[in-house]
């Protein structure tokens, strides 16, 4: 074999080194933990990052100062400048999520229990807009109010009345118009058929339907929480006027629900 190969056989190395300075064993030591980190989330992938910048931080300390090799040296810290770009920019993505502490009750309430993260719910409210209403006020008035819109209760009590007939009460964290969002897909309901009266202080979270539908488009996670939540809401409401059917004979139903919905009372 040609003289100028020979680095490649062990016969090269005639005698072996099994020890060498603490700051390699050092950088190789945290190249390891960093690389074992699972990437479960942004803060997992930051750790990740920031050991592995610091194990080729301290090689390159080592091939610079001991070694004296300037491309140990030169590739360790490319490869440390790499990793803290990436530390930094999973820093920005980990940052809090400010939120008010109305909207915070409304996440941990509704949202969070379907492991929606705070950035996801954060950019779904900022396609709506919070609006309040004084006691006496109505969201609604029969026969007279577009439906189209969706809108969430944050904290207050409204009650919903078919004439002068009261037929349930809307509390937080309750849809004000699920049913008319229900109904708006089969062209049951252009205004609302009944009236939403706010009997204490309310405040709440309205999507436009065009906004919204958008942003579930783009979301398909958050698009079947929303058909459960929306679901369950307009479940609860014949629920509650299930019961007032059986404990007062002759109660009309709620004529927001769809057809079959009140076929079933």
């Amino acid at each position: 074999m040609d003289d100028s190969y020979s680095f490649y056989t062990l016969s090269a190395c005639p005698t072996w080194s099994f020890l060498n300075r603490p700051e390699f064993h050092a950088g190789y030591a945290i190249l390891t933990v960093g690389f074992i980190i699972p990437h479960m989330n942004y803060v997992t992938s930051m750790s990740t990052h920031a050991l592995v910048a610091l194990g080729h931080l301290t090689l390159g300390v080592w091939g610079l100062l001991l070694v004296c090799s300037i491309d140990v040296f030169g590739w360790n810290v490319l490869f440390f400048l790499l990793n803290l770009a990436h530390f930094g920019y999973f820093t920005w993505k980990a940052r809090p999520v400010a939120l008010t502490r109305e909207l915070r009750d409304l996440y941990g309430a509704v949202f969070a229990p379907f492991n929606v993260s705070r950035r996801e719910f954060k950019a779904l409210c900022s396609i709506g807009r919070i609006q309040t209403l004084k006691n006496g006020e109505c969201y609604a008035e029969e026969g007279k109010t577009p439906t189209g819109n969706l809108s969430i209760v944050l904290y207050g009590k409204i009650k919903v009345y078919c004439g002068s007939e009261f037929l349930h009460h809307i509390l937080d964290k309750q849809f004000l118009d699920s049913p008319e969002w229900d109904a708006y897909d089969t062209n049951q309901a252009d205004k609302f058929q009944v009236t939403l009266k706010a009997t204490s202080y309310c405040k709440y979270l309205m999507w436009q339907r065009e906004a919204l539908l958008e942003f579930l488009k783009t979301n398909p996670f958050m698009r079947q929480i929303f058909l459960h939540l929306i679901g369950h809401d307009v479940a609860k409401k014949l629920t509650l006027l299930t019961e007032r059917q059986w404990n007062h004979l002759g109660i009309k139903p709620d004529i927001r629900l769809s057809a079959m919905e009140t076929e079933q009372l």
